[in-house]
């Protein structure tokens, strides 16, 4: 699904492209099987990995070749006209086109339908979802320093998710633990941002994926470390 959905956002319709999301829905299993026996030893599942890898390498292999990148669509004043121009519009903008950027749709109409559908079947994780995208775009905006990469919802995209995740596992992950990672992300967001653009590479939900992995690590069993004779044990 994201896998489609990326390529359909990057690209322009053509025959190569078409060849591109066939041969990558047919390698993404494969790379998942092997991702997982990877992660596994850390008590973690490669989640969305496998698609981020495909992407990039057709991304890298387009780079001087016959696939022409696609425009990202434009949010235009949509939230402006519902607040009349007020000065909370560009909070609520980029917290909805954040949101919309998870399916690669970064518009506050799509945004919100998203928040709504999520709220709909789950009242608890849809505040979460909420809450995390706030938080991270509160620390986005902070982080910025006057760019516009907050109010794309850029730096937001992948915390209401991330919040989500984390609200939905067994684990109980407390509301203050989850509104922390929610503000990690956008440290994460900004620190790929400003890595992957000079290599030409969409940043997608690597973002949402690394801070989950940091998250589910943080509460895994705790190891004691001595200097005898087994150095690591577990309790």
């Amino acid at each position: 699904l994201f896998f489609v959905l990326a390529l359909a956002s990057l690209f322009c319709p053509s025959l190569l492209i078409y060849f591109c999301l066939l041969v990558g829905s047919l390698v993404i299993p494969l790379l998942t099987q092997a991702a997982f026996e990877v992660f596994q030893h850390w008590r973690l599942s490669p989640f969305v990995l496998p698609y981020i890898l495909t992407v990039w390498l057709i991304t890298l292999c387009s780079h001087g070749t016959a696939l022409p990148p696609h425009g990202e669509l434009q949010a235009g004043e949509l939230v402006s006209g519902w607040l009349g121009g007020s000065a909370a519009a560009p909070a609520l903008s980029s917290v909805l086109q954040g949101a919309g950027r998870l399916l690669f749709i970064p518009h506050p109409l799509f945004g919100l339908l998203l928040i709504g559908l999520v709220s709909v079947f789950s009242p608890r994780r849809g505040a979460y979802f909420v809450l995390g995208t706030l938080t991270s775009t509160a620390a986005g905006f902070l982080l910025s320093g006057g760019s516009s990469l907050w109010e794309e919802g850029r730096l937001s995209a992948c915390a209401g998710l991330m919040a989500l995740a984390l609200a939905s596992f067994p684990e109980n992950f407390t509301a203050r633990r989850i509104l922390l990672f929610s503000a990690l992300s956008a440290f994460v967001s900004l620190a790929l941002q400003q890595l992957l653009d000079t290599r030409q590479l969409p940043i997608l939900s690597l973002p949402y994926l690394l801070t989950l992995w940091l998250a589910l690590l943080s509460r895994l069993p705790r190891m004691t470390v001595s200097w005898g004779r087994s150095s690591i044990r577990s309790p």
